[in-house]
């Protein structure tokens, strides 16, 4: 019998929840699906009976030595994976309609067994909640201490993640606040990004946005010809039909497909990073234009929220939390971390 993650996930993310069971012992998995059931915990459909939401939190508590950090780092990766594993989704079944085709359990409870129970109710859960073109989840981790925020930020550059293929994957993370002597931590720090740019002459500034804007030309290109393709291979896949055909043919017309879809997805994802980046160039070019008005301040604080504001992942000490650079922000965060945490 199947698992109850792979009745909702792909087959291969039977392997992560074999991974989680190998890199995590008991009472840390235990903290992993109590913090996954928060995200699971949606509301219900019209109509139906109201059931017992979880706790608004997790606390993970434990002596020195004892993996706590290595529970953060476990927790991060679960959330985040089934998170965007239904936000690609979401954004595939836009641009490709025709093609993308996934079912869902329609079942409302939350899952409190084992991992792979808390992780199809996640599954369920964001698929009910999330609109079929979504904003990407957002997370923010906060430690009362420089070190402790660089640790939990060190631990994701160097392992990254693990996605249901069991491929590391390093998601897109920004450290917010000016202490840190990190140098991981500083060269994703969005105040050094900012001074970066900030340093750029006019003629960087502009021969990096005509080479942008050539890049974001050349992908919307991609995009138009991987929507073709999908479209046709759809139109062809109706025609053929199932009954009667070599069922290799079948699998190899379901793999073809399902690779023009990751492609697809993959060069939306690089298109929206070429146009952040121009929105940033954008705020300095105004800085070149004869008897233009440039406010180095109002750059300096618009260009620190753009680059928090695209990381998938932010991290900060708690008191490095500005609240004019978050109010800043087109989002808020699905979820919040608090390592450390004292009463």
């Amino acid at each position: 019998m199947r698992s109850s993650l792979q009745q909702c996930l792909n087959v291969s993310d039977q392997k992560f929840i074999d991974h989680l069971h190998r890199s995590f012992n008991d009472p840390q998995l235990a903290a992993i699906q109590w913090a996954a059931m928060h995200t699971a915990a949606g509301t219900n459909g019209v109509g139906s009976a109201r059931r017992q939401e979880p706790w608004p939190f997790t606390l993970v508590q434990g002596p020195p030595g004892t993996g706590k950090t290595h529970t953060v780092w476990g927790m991060l990766n679960v959330i985040h994976l089934v998170q965007y594993e239904h936000y690609y989704g979401a954004l595939l079944k836009k641009l490709a309609p025709e093609s993308y085709r996934q079912s869902y359990n329609n079942a409302n409870s939350i899952g409190t067994g084992s991992i792979d129970d808390v992780i199809q109710s996640m599954d369920r859960t964001l698929f009910r909640m999330l609109p079929k073109l979504c904003p990407k989840p957002r997370m923010l981790v906060c430690a009362p201490s420089n070190a402790a925020t660089d640790e939990l930020l060190q631990r994701v550059l160097d392992s990254g993640f693990i996605d249901g293929e069991m491929k590391v994957y390093r998601p897109d993370v920004a450290r917010v606040g000016v202490g840190s002597q990190n140098r991981a931590a500083q060269a994703v720090s969005v105040e050094h990004r900012t001074e970066i740019l900030l340093g750029k002459c006019r003629e960087e500034v502009i021969g990096y946005m005509q080479q942008l804007q050539g890049r974001e030309v050349n992908l919307s290109q991609k995009i138009s010809g991987l929507q073709r393709e999908l479209s046709a291979t759809a139109a062809a896949g109706r025609s053929q039909g199932t009954v009667g055909v070599d069922p290799d043919v079948l699998v190899a017309r379901d793999h073809s497909r399902d690779q023009l879809l990751q492609n697809l997805a993959a060069v939306v994802e690089e298109r929206d990073k070429v146009l952040v980046e121009l929105s940033c160039l954008f705020i300095l070019e105004s800085r070149f234009r004869p008897g233009g008005e440039f406010n180095m301040e109002e750059a300096r604080s618009n260009l620190e929220a753009s680059f928090a504001s695209e990381a998938e992942i932010a991290f900060t000490t708690v008191s490095s939390t500005d609240p004019k650079l978050f109010q800043r922000l087109a989002h808020g965060f699905d979820m919040v971390v608090i390592d450390e945490a004292t009463s």
